[in-house]
């Protein structure tokens, strides 16, 4: 299988969209100790890169996606987004989280919706928008059922084009996929596949499942110990676009090995 540094590529014509710099991150406990969860912590993700963060039980990987989102304060360093600082949750940043949260008392084309018209978009390319999104994760016809009308998969798809609607240019997933079976997980992996080649966002992606962090990452960070660091940054060699058959590939396996031992 032919291979490129995509990584590189990216970061030589883009530039860095997300910066991570000396981030640590502690708290203090009701006994006034404190925990240190990470520290040190520092990467780029340039336009356009997907890079997934692994690590061992506990590293703190949720707490760094949070910090990225704005809903916690990093003890020291900073995270900057397009070269501005982070001190806020933004409309620069959008959430994928393990579960859809769908609101159950809107349809599917409602729940879409939603983000741009709390940020005012424009009503009718919005709607236009929407009903497109809805069909290019495999919904329509689906656009009036309600979430619990809707499989578990279904949601997620559901959950995936609202979070697109809102065109954040750095999407925050957090295990999206965890919560779902193996043959979901699989057809959301290819979709989510299809789905980024489209609309090229800058992906923060938090997994615990190697193959999935190989299939979809241009780089895999690696985050281990307590308090935890980066111990390696594993470049993807695999050209895009991608199959789930891939997995199969010779060296795909050599890196799925390499790093199942860093994580031992």
């Amino acid at each position: 299988m032919k291979a490129q540094n995509m990584s590189e590529t990216y970061k030589r014509d883009q530039g860095p969209s997300l910066e991570i710099k000396d981030v640590t991150y502690e708290y203090v406990s009701e006994h006034s100790e404190r925990t240190r969860i990470f520290e040190d912590i520092n990467f780029d993700i340039a336009k356009r890169e997907f890079v997934s963060v692994m690590g061992t039980s506990g590293c703190g990987k949720s707490t760094l996606l949070n910090i990225i989102a704005g809903f916690l304060p990093c003890t020291s360093g900073e995270v900057l987004v397009s070269g501005e600082p982070i001190t806020a949750p933004g409309p620069d940043r959008a959430m994928v989280l393990q579960k859809p949260a769908l609101f159950p008392w809107f349809t599917a084309l409602k729940n879409v919706l939603f983000g741009p018209t709390a940020l005012g978009f424009d009503k009718e390319t919005s709607y236009r928008q929407a009903v497109e999104l809805l069909r290019e994760v495999g919904l329509a016809g689906y656009e009036n059922n309600l979430p619990h009308e809707l499989s578990g998969g279904m949601q997620h798809r559901v959950a995936l084009a609202r979070t697109l609607a809102i065109k954040a240019p750095v999407l925050l997933m957090d295990e999206p996929f965890a919560a779902l079976d193996a043959q979901t997980r699989q057809s959301m992996q290819d979709l989510l596949l299809r789905v980024w080649e489209n609309h090229q966002s800058t992906v923060f992606f938090v997994t615990h499942d190697i193959e999935e962090a190989l299939l979809l990452s241009d780089r895999v960070v690696i985050l281990k110990g307590r308090p935890a660091r980066i111990v390696e940054i594993i470049n993807s060699p695999f050209v895009r676009p991608r199959e789930s058959e891939l997995i199969l590939d010779p060296t795909f396996v050599e890196l799925r090995g390499r790093i199942r031992s860093l994580l031992r």
